[in-house]
């Protein structure tokens, strides 16, 4: 029977995709399947290099199978799926998957190998640390206050990746400004310390406040190696 051949074409896709040359499968002599090469700790949306191989009731190589074989995460400790490629055509016995990745950071990770007619197998445990920092996402949001009166309680955002895992080990500079002026006039400022050092990945604006009344004003957060600022959600300022 010709396989079939499927692609997701959307990497953030939670489905991967397949790729299958169509030949007709060989199983020679296969009994199971075996990981000759282990998935290693990773970064989150990095890609992962497998590869799985099929092997007689000696653990030998069977150099004439060429099934396809199908990954999927065995332990997968936050609800997160494999992406990339995650079906391959064995190319004398051995399927190499060379673009498999997972999104969300996390230890005690596993993957699984299928194919049919032969019993599957397990890797061995992984990790998936955080990637680079490239933003900040909001811990505690601004809240309404008083003209001049420090927004309580402290905004505090945290540094993500790409994919918003949290980056504790950053410890770099973090800018808040204000992105929208909710002034009549649109000549408010922010005051107080708007750069400040993160501890842990993690930064708090203890004394911001604004200088005049207004509706609807937001907060723009940034690090100087990211993309656009995290805005806030709106608040306002109101007399005394």
């Amino acid at each position: 029977m010709v396989a079939l051949a499927i692609a997701a074409t959307c990497a953030s896709c939670k489905v991967g995709s397949l790729i299958d040359s169509g030949a007709p499968v060989t199983l020679g002599d296969a009994t199971h399947l075996i990981f000759v090469t282990e998935p290693a700790n990773a970064s989150a949306g990095a890609p992962i290099r497998v590869q799985v191989s099929a092997v007689d009731s000696t653990g030998a190589l069977v150099a004439v199978f060429n099934g396809r074989v199908t990954l999927a995460l065995a332990a997968d400790p936050t609800g997160d799926a494999l992406h990339g490629t995650v079906t391959v055509t064995a190319v004398q016995g051995t399927a190499t998957f060379t673009d498999v990745a997972i999104d969300r950071a996390a230890p005690g990770y596993s993957i699984s190998a299928q194919t049919t007619g032969l019993a599957g197998a397990t890797s061995t445990s992984f990790d998936v640390a955080a990637g680079a920092p490239v933003g900040t996402a909001y811990a505690t949001q601004p809240t309404s206050t008083t003209t001049g009166a420090d927004i309580r309680p402290a905004v505090q955002v945290q540094v993500v990746d790409a994919f918003g895992n949290p980056v504790s080990q950053y410890s770099g500079t973090v800018t808040v400004a204000l992105a929208h002026d909710g002034s009549v006039l649109k000549d408010a400022s922010l005051q107080g310390t708007m750069t400040v050092t993160a501890t842990g990945g993690s930064a708090s604006f203890t004394d911001l406040h604004i200088n005049q009344t207004g509706v609807g004003f937001t907060l723009g957060v940034s690090i100087p190696a990211g993309t656009s600022p995290a805005v806030s959600q709106p608040f306002d300022v109101v007399p005394l």
